[in-house]
């Protein structure tokens, strides 16, 4: 269901999402992806709950010198900036890569093989947006803004694992040019396919002259990945993403972070959930 505000005094914002739920009646699955607190509060107060994963932006200076800024003398920062910035360029440079007989590889259109690919990796999460072939094309290369960077980790001609990067809007992660994570997932077959393709982003962002690089994880060994990769924790007040589920049989799947796959690259664009295999058992 798709709520919107417009013109609306902020202590009413939300309160359509009343009527809305209502309307919908006992589905097996209502939800919220509103940054708005006050949609997220009216979905809890009618029964819904928080996805708590969702509070958190993972957050990465690309550039040391630009995150000392105004922490310290102008001249300092960009002294000791310039040195950080070099050996982590350095550290970039020879960071994570592929085992022998697995290759990266840009991604220019996602075809069937990204269809294989979500077929084994959309049974680990209780509830996700579809990440299929007809998805990706249309989320990342039909998109009107532009067509974010994408890559992928190939073992025998078959794709393992995907990384791609674009800008990141969420307005609560930094006001410097700030590089989003929009997707990295993989299908567990590759030891280190992730971690490969993250170092891989990483460098890829840096190359672009973004200063932070953001990153949301429902996948707690993805937030374990990230924290190792040296990136900190960002937690917002309220969760953008709220539910209800309409079935109690549901509520043990939903009630767990990692039930979610959750990504930047998500935004609003919720039009195909589906329920994980073990859910649908």
């Amino acid at each position: 269901m798709c709520t919107c505000d417009y013109a609306v005094d902020p202590a009413a914002r939300g309160h359509g999402l009343r009527l809305k739920v209502a309307a919908v009646g006992r589905a097996a699955l209502s939800f919220s992806t509103s940054s708005n607190a006050s949609a997220g509060t009216v979905l809890r107060a009618l029964g819904g709950a928080s996805v708590d994963a969702a509070r958190d932006t993972f957050v990465f200076p690309l550039r040391i010198g630009a995150f000392l800024a105004g922490r310290m003398p102008a001249v300092h920062a960009r002294g000791i900036g310039a040195v950080a910035d070099r050996v982590v360029a350095a550290g970039r440079a020879v960071g994570a890569r592929p085992r022998r007989g697995t290759e990266i590889r840009g991604i220019s259109e996602f075809g069937p093989e990204f269809d294989r690919l979500w077929d084994r990796v959309a049974a680990r999460h209780a509830v996700q947006v579809v990440r299929d072939a007809a998805y990706l094309q249309w989320r990342y290369r039909r998109c009107p803004y532009g067509s974010p960077w994408a890559a992928a980790v190939v073992r025998d001609d078959e794709v393992r694992g995907l990384v791609v990067v674009g800008t990141a809007t969420s307005s609560d992660v930094s006001a410097r040019p700030t590089a989003g994570l929009l997707e990295l997932f993989d299908d567990g077959v590759v030891p280190g396919a992730r971690r490969a393709l993250l170092a891989a982003g990483m460098r890829y962002a840096a190359g672009t002259g973004a200063e932070v690089m953001a990153a949301r994880a429902g996948d707690p060994a993805l937030a374990r990945l990230l924290r190792t990769a040296g990136f900190r924790v960002r937690r917002r007040d309220s969760s953008p993403v709220t539910y209800r589920a309409g079935e109690a049989d549901l509520e043990p799947f939903l009630a767990t972070d990692h039930g979610w796959h959750l990504s930047f690259g998500d935004g609003d664009a919720w039009d195909r959930v589906e329920l994980g295999a073990e859910v649908a058992r």
